[in-house]
C-alpha cells in the first residue's frame, strides 16, 4: 500500500514538474539530463542530453543537443546539432547549424547554416550565416560576418564582421576583422590581415603581415611575407617578394613576383615584375623594374644600396642593370642578338624640338681611331658579381648574397672561353667621347656610365649621323673640283684656239721652232707632245712646270725637224700644267695641259 501511495505521489510531482512529459513522448524528442527540453510544447524530432539542453526550446524541431546547456536558449530554431556544454548556447532561431566543442557557436541567436567544430570555434558568432569554423578557436570573434571559412586552431579567431573569407591552417586570417573575400591556405598565412580584401595567400606564412593590402596574390612559402599595405601585387613561389626580415617596411602596389624568391628583398617600390627564380632580388628599392629570367637583377657597390632604382629591365639569365632607365639583354656568354628586321627607334618630326645643323663630320670622324680587340669577359663578370645587395636569410642570421652564386656549368663556361677569343672590330668609347668634347659636341653615340659600377658602351648606329655630313662635306669639296676642272678645260680650248689662228706663235715664228698642242689633253697616264726644232738649233728642252712656275721635269730633245716626245703623268697629281719649249737657254714656245685622276 505504502509503494502505491509513493508511486502515485512520484507521478504526480513528475506532472506538475514536466506538464508536458507526456507530449513530449508523444512528439518523438528525446530529453535525457536535468531541465532537458524543459518548455518544449510542439516542437519535434529533438534530442537533448545533459544538464539544460534545449531547455528553452519551445517549437523547434529535430535538434539535436549533446553537453550542458547545449542549445539552451532555441526556441523555434530548427534542424541544430549541438555537441559540447554550452555549445549554440544562445541560439533562439537560427536553423541549420552544427556546432561541436565547448563554447562552440556559444553566441549565435538568429544565424543560421554555420558549422563550427572545435572549442570556441564560432564562439561569438551572433546572427552571422553559412559560416565553417573547424579548430580551436576556428572564428572564435565572429559576430555578424557570413560565409566565410575557417579550418585550423584559431584560423579567422578575430574575425567580427568580415564575410567570403576562407582559412585554411593554423592561424590563418587569424587577425582579421572586416576583411572580405580573402583566401588564406597555410600556417599563419595572411595573419595580420584586418582590413585588406580581396587576397589570396597559399603557403607557411604568405602574406603574413598583411594588414589593409588588398587584391594581393601569393603563393608559396613567405610569399610577400612583410607585405602590410601594398595592393594588387601577385607573388608565386618560394619567398617571392619576400621582404628581408630586417625591415618592417614593406612592398608597393602592382607588383608582381613569379619565382622562387623573385623580388625577395624589395621594400618599396611599385610597378615591378619579376619572373624566374631570384629574379629582381636583393635590392629594397625598385620601381618599374622588369626582370625576366634567374637571377636577373641589380649591380650596385653601394650598401646599402642609395635611393630607388627606377625603369630599368633586365632580360636573360644573370642580365643585370647598374643604373635608372637602363635595359639590358644577356649575360657575358651572350654572344648574339637580333631578330628578323633591324631595330626601329622613334624618329617623328612632328614630336622633335630645337632642331640644329651643327653636327660636325670630317673633323669629328677623322679624330676616331677605328681597332680591334677582344673582350675581358672574366673582369665584366667579376664586376656585376662583386657587389650585390645582401640580404638575410628565412629563419637565420646568415647572410648571403641575393643572387644565388652558383658554379657555372661546362657549357656556360665554354661559351664565356670562346667569347673571350673573338676579334670584335670598333671604337674605344672614352676616346671617341674625348674626340666630341674636344669639338664641343654633345654626341649621342657615347653611352658614359652613371656612377661608378656602370659601364661605358657606344650606339654604333648614332655614328651615321656624323659619317653622312662627313660625305656630303666631301661632296660638297668634290663639286667644287669638278668646277675647277671644267674652268681648267676652258681655259685649254681657249688657248689652243689662239695656237690655231697663230696669235701665239711670235716666238716660234722667228726662231722656226715651236710645240704642237698635246694629245689626248686632258689625260690620265700619258700624253704625246709634239714639236719642231730647225737644223741650226742647238740644245732644246721641254720643261714640265706647276701652276706656281716650280719646275718638275725636263726633258731633252735629241732629234732636229719634227719630233714628239711621251710623257708619263707618273707621280704628277691631277691638275693644270705648263710644258715649254727651251732652246740654248732660252723659252721659245710654252702650253697648257691638264691632268686627272
Amino acid at each position: 500500500m505504502m509503494k502505491k501511495q509513493v508511486l502515485i505521489f512520484a507521478t504526480a510531482i513528475l506532472f506538475i514538474v514536466f506538464p508536458n512529459a507526456q507530449s513530449i513522448k508523444a512528439q518523438t524528442n528525446t530529453a535525457t539530463g536535468i531541465q532537458a527540453l524543459q518548455f518544449n510544447t510542439s516542437g519535434v524530432n529533438n534530442t537533448a542530453t545533459g544538464y539544460r539542453a534545449l531547455r528553452f526550446n519551445t517549437i523547434g524541431s529535430f535538434n539535436t543537443a549533446h553537453g550542458a546547456e547545449a542549445l539552451l536558449s532555441n526556441t523555434i530554431g530548427n534542424q541544430n546539432t549541438a555537441i559540447g556544454v554550452r555549445a549554440l548556447l544562445s541560439n533562439t532561431t537560427g536553423g541549420q547549424n552544427t556546432a561541436t566543442g565547448v563554447g562552440a557557436l556559444s553566441s549565435n541567436t538568429t544565424g543560421g547554416l554555420n558549422t563550427a567544430s572545435g572549442v570556441a570555434a564560432l564562439t561569438k558568432n551572433t546572427t552571422g550565416s553559412q559560416n565553417t569554423g573547424t579548430g580551436f578557436g576556428a572564428l572564435f570573434s565572429n559576430t555578424t560576418g557570413a560565409n566565410n571559412t575557417a579550418s585550423g586552431n584559431n584560423a579567422l579567431a578575430l574575425n567580427t564582421t568580415g564575410s567570403f573569407n576562407t582559412a585554411s591552417g593554423s592561424v590563418a586570417l587569424q587577425e582579421n576583422t572586416t576583411g572580405n573575400n580573402n583566401t588564406a591556405s597555410g600556417y599563419s598565412a595572411l595573419l595580420k590581415n584586418t582590413t585588406g580584401s580581396n587576397n589570396t595567400a597559399n603557403g607557411v606564412e604568405a602574406l603574413n603581415s598583411n594588414t589593409t593590402g588588398f587584391d594581393n596574390t601569393a603563393t608559396g612559402v613567405g610569399a610577400l611575407r612583410f607585405n602590410t599595405t601594398g595592393s594588387n601585387n601577385t607573388a608565386h613561389g618560394v619567398g617571392a617578394l619576400g621582404a628581408a626580415s630586417s625591415f618592417i617596411s614593406a612592398p608597393g602596389s602592382f607588383n608582381t613576383a613569379v619565382g622562387n624568391k623573385a623580388l625577395f628583398g624589395v621594400i618599396a617600390g611599385n610597378a615591378n615584375t619579376a619572373i624566374g627564380a631570384e629574379a629582381g632580388s636583393g635590392h629594397p628599392f625598385i620601381a618599374q623594374g622588369t626582370f625576366l629570367g634567374t637571377s636577373t637583377g641589380i649591380s650596385t657597390g653601394e650598401r646599402p644600396p642609395p635611393g630607388l632604382f627606377v625603369n630599368v629591365t633586365a632580360v636573360g639569365y644573370q642580365a643585370r642593370v647598374t643604373s635608372n632607365n637602363q635595359v639590358r639583354i644577356g649575360n657575358t656568354a651572350v654572344t648574339s642578338i637580333g631578330g628578323q628586321v633591324s631595330w626601329t627607334a622613334f624618329s617623328d618630326g612632328r614630336y622633335k624640338k630645337n632642331l640644329n645643323e651643327d653636327v660636325p663630320g670630317l673633323a669629328f670622324i677623322t679624330q676616331l681611331r677605328p681597332v680591334t680587340y677582344t673582350l675581358d669577359v672574366e673582369s665584366i663578370d667579376n664586376k656585376l658579381s662583386a657587389n650585390l645587395p645582401q640580404v638575410s636569410t628565412e629563419g637565420g642570421s646568415e647572410v648571403t648574397k641575393a643572387m644565388t652564386n652558383q658554379k657555372p656549368s661546362a657549357e656556360e663556361i665554354k661559351a664565356k672561353t670562346e667569347k673571350a677569343k673573338i676579334k670584335y672590330t670598333g671604337f674605344v668609347a672614352q676616346e671617341v667621347e674625348k674626340a666630341a668634347k674636344k669639338l664641343n659636341y654633345d654626341f649621342s653615340g657615347v653611352d658614359a656610365p652613371k656612377n661608378k659600377e656602370g659601364f661605358y658602351g657606344l650606339r654604333y648606329a648614332e655614328f651615321v649621323v656624323p659619317l653622312v655630313r662627313s660625305v656630303q662635306e666631301l661632296d660638297a669639296e668634290n663639286k667644287e673640283l669638278k668646277k675647277d676642272v671644267e674652268d681648267l678645260k676652258e681655259l685649254v680650248a681657249k688657248l689652243i684656239n689662239e695656237k690655231a689662228i697663230g696669235g701665239n706663235n711670235t716666238t716660234a715664228n722667228l726662231s722656226g721652232a715651236y710645240l704642237e698642242p698635246n694629245r689626248p689633253n686632258p689625260f690620265k697616264s700619258t700624253t704625246v707632245i709634239r714639236y719642231h726644232l730647225p737644223q741650226s738649233a742647238g740644245a732644246a728642252n721641254v720643261v714640265i712646270t706647276n701652276m706656281k712656275g716650280q719646275i718638275l721635269k725636263s726633258i731633252a730633245l735629241t732629234s732636229k725637224g719634227d719630233g714628239q716626245v711621251t710623257l708619263n703623268a707618273g707621280t704628277l697629281a691631277a691638275g693644270s700644267y705648263t710644258y715649254s719649249l727651251w732652246v740654248e737657254g732660252k723659252q721659245i714656245d710654252a702650253k697648257q695641259m691638264l691632268i686627272i685622276k
